[in-house]
């Protein structure tokens, strides 16, 4: 009877987990096109599975470790295996939410009801599928379980700073402003060991931590040393992305106040809390105050906010739902817990299509089933837009490494303006069969004055165009 109470939580998450990646973009029995970022990861990881290089015959701006992770499972398994890493990789997070609650209440069913609300409040920000925020999450819930277990015990071990240290490594190889839970437990860690006099203690836990860290860079910097593509991964993970044009913090706590009002409201108070207890001497609230301060301020950096992007907020939301929930089972008692179950039940019915999307639609089904029917699996076609889902589920390569060009002017001028003049050399050099052109991102590279007099000139002397499908234009090599 024990051991089914100790497994039961375990059980109960399981549910969750499963409806999670039922509603993802790239569940294999959908055919969304896996919806913007997840078609980039899918079609560079299936291009590595092709034999090409990362960075070097075909470029993103995020980190290998993602692409890594999509390699395996397209190597090994297809689509299929990548859905089952993806779930298994929710499942793990959530179940390191319950973990980490059951540390500052030891309330099971509190725990299980915070994981509940976060679960419903935020089932949609999933459906993106495979973004760096899901996978960047495993990896920093059960750093911060490690975390919080610090407090505890009032130390670490050495193999659990080596640990914190390799998910800290894979973290920042997905995306570099991901590592908010590393850099404010950090803090908080290394103020405590500081005011306590134990700076031989924390040049410990940075040296174990650091090895962790290198353990992930060997093999990473094996493979672009190996195939001499060092320069490449630097300027597109790290340079480029330093030239995105970022919505600064006010216009980022808007967006955050707008898109997700309950969930900022909610970190809002529990910073206030978490402030009060540090000004109380509360050390373990100083980790916590920083996580509320800096995933605010790491996602002020960013180009936009997204649905998916809300994904790194729950370290520190599972914490804000988790003290409301706390305080009102305090006082409420047994009307506490009906009531917020009552809360999750109605809340659920009330916006159940909008929680939970599982509608399957296809914006190019059109103009992916065109390229099948003329082309072959060997040819080359190039997208001219924001589209990689046409060339991974069509079974095309790309005319260019650069898989897409955004219409959003993402970048600084200068930076976009390489990328487009790259992308255009490419397509003359290489000649697609097919070009897919989506007019919105030819209006505005022409709108931000970049020249693409190039393209055009190819364009008109060696293609005829076909037909507008998807609101997309066709065009054909002359041969």
């Amino acid at each position: 009877m024990k051991k089914i109470k100790e497994i039961l939580p375990y059980v109960i998450i399981l549910p969750m987990a499963i409806v999670l990646i039922l509603m993802s973009n790239t569940f294999p029995t959908k055919k969304v096109g896996t919806f913007w970022d997840a078609a980039v990861y899918l079609n560079v990881s299936k291009n590595l599975t092709e034999g090409q290089t990362l960075y070097k015959d075909i470029v993103d701006n995020k980190g290998p470790v993602l692409y890594f992770i999509n390699y395996i499972g397209l190597k090994l398994g297809g689509p299929s295996l990548v859905c089952v890493i993806e779930f298994l990789f929710i499942y793990i997070a959530l179940v390191y939410m319950y973990k980490t609650l059951q540390l500052i209440n030891k309330n099971k069913i509190i725990s299980l009801l915070t994981v509940g609300v976060a679960f419903i409040c935020y089932a949609k920000c999933f459906t993106y599928g495979l973004s760096c925020e899901t996978y960047a999450l495993t990896f920093s819930m059960i750093a911060m379980y490690k975390c919080l277990q610090f407090y505890e015990n009032d130390k670490f071990t050495k193999l659990q700073c080596l640990l914190i240290g390799i998910l800290f490594g894979l973290t920042f190889f997905i995306r570099a402003n991901l590592i908010i839970v590393f850099v404010a437990f950090g803090l908080g860690i290394a103020i405590k060991l500081i005011m306590n006099k134990r700076i031989k203690e924390l040049f410990e836990y940075i040296l174990f931590s650091f090895l962790g860290f290198i353990i992930v860079c060997i093999p990473i910097f094996a493979y672009l040393l190996i195939n001499n593509c060092v320069y490449d991964f630097i300027k597109n993970v790290f340079l480029i992305n330093t030239t995105m044009n970022k919505i600064g913090l006010i216009r980022a706590s808007k967006l955050m106040r707008n898109m997700m009002p309950i969930s900022y409201y909610s970190i809002c108070l529990y910073i206030a809390v978490a402030w009060w207890n540090v000004l109380n001497k509360k050390e373990k609230y100083i980790s916590t105050f920083c996580l509320g301060i800096i995933t605010i301020l790491f996602n002020s950096i960013s180009v936009n906010i997204y649905y998916h992007y809300f994904i790194s907020f729950l370290p520190i939301l599972i914490l804000a739902y988790n003290f409301i929930i706390y305080i009102i089972i305090k006082k409420l008692k047994i009307v506490g817990y009906i009531l917020i179950i009552v809360v999750i039940i109605l809340y659920t019915y009330k916006y159940y299509k909008l929680i939970f999307v599982f509608e399957t639609f296809q914006p190019n089904n059109n103009v992916i089933a065109y390229i099948q029917n003329n082309t072959e699996e060997t040819d080359r076609i190039a997208v001219i837009g924001f589209y990689d889902e046409i060339y991974y589920l069509s079974n095309r390569k790309p005319a260019s490494r650069i898989t897409y060009i955004l219409s959003n002017n993402a970048f600084e001028r200068s930076v976009q303006e390489e990328m487009v003049q790259e992308y255009i050399d490419d397509i003359r050099k290489n000649k697609p069969i097919i070009i897919v052109e989506d007019e919105s991102t030819i209006q505005n590279i022409i709108k931000s004055n970049i020249d693409i007099s190039k393209y055009e000139e190819l364009k008109n002397s060696e293609y005829t165009y076909v037909q507008t499908l998807n609101n997309k234009k066709i065009y054909k090599l002359i041969k």
